[in-house]
């Protein structure tokens, strides 16, 4: 970042206008936030606004936006854990029901309905597994 800001002094310096230095430095560094950045600095810099106010400004939306960042992360986990309390929960529960009743072991092990529905409950907890893993691939936790 600092050769990054020496190069942009060095260029504007030198004679280059200041639009076209910044331009070279927004491709210098590939960040969506450097980026807004620089398109404000360069709003800024047209309009003769006030920079350092301009500045300061930024700095509280970006930690506003960060501290969003950690409560959302915060809920995720969250949100993770109870789901895989769930998905453990439920074939412990319906094991702990059949090994305790008789009526209902009798009912899911004796009649060929009850065997379809344990296979049927098997395929979508594989189902609701999957599709947990899935979304935890693509949320990057």
């Amino acid at each position: 970042m600092r050769q990054c800001i020496l190069d942009f002094l060095t260029r504007v310096h030198g004679g280059m206008t200041i639009d076209q230095a910044l331009d070279q430095m927004q491709t210098a560094i590939a960040h969506e936030h450097f980026h807004d950045l620089i398109l404000t600095i360069r709003f800024n810099f047209r309009y003769r606004g006030d920079l350092p106010a301009l500045l300061e400004n930024m700095e509280w939306q970006l930690s506003r936006i960060e501290e969003e960042y950690i409560r959302r992360r915060l809920s995720n986990a969250r949100d993770r854990n109870l789901t895989l309390l769930i998905l453990a929960a439920a074939p412990l529960l319906l094991a702990g029901r059949c090994l305790f009743q008789s009526e209902i072991r009798q009912l899911f092990t004796g009649t060929p309905i009850g065997i379809m529905l344990l296979f049927a409950a098997g395929a979508a907890l594989s189902a609701a597994i999957a599709a947990f893993l899935l979304i935890l691939r693509k949320i990057g936790n």
